[in-house]
């Protein structure tokens, strides 16, 4: 690989290039950080742009669908490493969001946003909700609230500066029951969180504690949901 990063560098004055490295230690990041150079790689620039994801990442179908719809090779990542090592990586590189993981310049707006799912993808997903005795077009809301769970793996110094972030998902269930009265499914999101609820309604879904939870319906859900209330994950 090095040599082939030294001869681009030479051909860098003729063919303009930059090697992306997506952000993908942490989910927001992950969601964001990929979406924005979706985007970014719809809209006209002088650069050629080439992706890689280094490292294990925490969801395996955004993995994917970023391998769908980005140009993301194996070999990539390589040259992203070894351009590190000589001087002035920068120039060649970038690592991260150009707008800190917020969609201040509205973006989406200006671009075609259309990650798509496959019919086989579909299909599961909406056998998993058919199976908890939703109909096809019924309305669903999504809720996610952090707590102390979200970080639970962290040293306790910097789990107590997190803490600002957190609140208690119990405080949530009259806007919950409202929301059923109203019509709507409601399914309570999260990867790890402490509790359960304990709402009784068949239209109430605590999805963090189904032990059918995948990467995939993290992402269907979300992406299909008729509105998402959430207290900010960080």
């Amino acid at each position: 690989v090095v040599p082939l990063v030294l001869v681009m560098r030479i051909l860098s004055p003729m063919i303009k290039f930059k090697f992306i490295k997506i952000r993908s230690d942490r989910i927001g990041h992950f969601i964001y950080d990929g979406a924005e150079w979706f985007s970014r790689s719809k809209l006209k620039s002088e650069y050629k742009l080439f992706f890689c994801i280094i490292g294990n990442t925490p969801n395996k179908q955004w993995e994917k669908m970023l391998k769908r719809s980005l140009c993301i090779k194996p070999i990539y990542k390589y040259i992203y490493i070894w351009n590190e090592f000589l001087p002035g990586p920068k120039a060649f590189t970038k690592s991260k969001s150009l707008t800190g993981s917020r969609d201040i310049t509205m973006l989406y707006q200006k671009t075609k946003f259309d990650f798509n799912f496959t019919n086989n993808e579909e299909t599961k997903c909406k056998e998993w909700l058919l199976n908890k005795g939703w109909k096809t077009s019924q309305p669903f809301i999504c809720i996610i609230v952090r707590d102390d769970a979200f970080h639970s793996n962290l040293p306790s110094d910097r789990i107590y500066y997190h803490q600002y972030r957190n609140s208690d998902i119990e405080a949530f269930n009259s806007s919950i029951t409202w929301l059923i009265k109203k019509g709507y499914w409601v399914i309570r999101m999260g990867h790890k969180t402490e509790k359960a609820l304990s709402i009784r309604s068949h239209k109430f879904i605590d999805y963090s504690f189904d032990k059918n939870k995948r990467d995939l319906l993290d992402i269907w859900i979300f992406a299909n949901c008729t509105a998402c209330i959430t207290t900010g994950t960080g």
